[in-house]
């Protein structure tokens, strides 16, 4: 007897305990994209496996690239989120500067919604997250130095600096 999926790949079924006395298990796995089947040889410690996507998911997972990409839009929505925070203080500091309001109003302000309006600059970037930033900053319009990469990513400044100086001492290796 055998397992298929979508009438296009097999593997042989198998006893849980092989012929050759080992213990192996046979799986399968569908979320719609990807579908696998594989066999896992607990005697041995491997397993084998066989599978259709319809799309990149499958060699996406294997290769990492899916969580880089979802990591790249985590900080791209982060980035844009925190020039939004910058424009948004500048809006509040032209109304000041026009006179539209106070200066006790700006203060209010601020004090009331700082979220809105002030950076939060808490994050301690990682070496892989670094690695990704520095492929998206050329694409990102200003960013010329480690104080834009500090407040567009919110990253810590001096745990930015010294990934940088690492960076910058092994030669493009951190």
């Amino acid at each position: 007897m055998e397992i298929t999926i979508n009438n296009e790949i097999s593997f042989p079924d198998v006893n849980p305990t092989s012929n050759s006395g080992e213990n192996v298990s046979m799986f399968t796995f569908n979320n719609g994209d990807l579908n696998i089947i594989g066999k896992h040889n607990f005697t041995k410690g491997h397993t084998i496996f066989a599978g259709i996507s319809s799309c990149y998911t499958f060699s996406e997972r294997i290769t990492g690239k899916l969580f880089e990409f979802d990591k790249a839009v985590s900080l791209l929505i982060r980035a844009i989120n925190n020039r939004t925070i910058e424009r948004n203080y500048f809006k509040l500091y032209s109304e000041l500067l026009d006179r539209i309001i106070t200066e006790d109003e700006f203060d209010k302000e601020l004090n009331e919604h700082e979220s809105e309006y002030v950076i939060s600059n808490d994050i301690i970037p990682t070496k892989e997250e670094l690695e990704l930033v520095l492929k998206l900053i050329p694409h990102i319009k200003d960013v010329t130095n480690s104080e834009d990469l500090s407040s567009l990513f919110s990253f810590k400044s001096n745990q930015l600096d010294k990934l940088l100086l690492q960076l910058e001492n092994n030669n493009g290796d951190i």
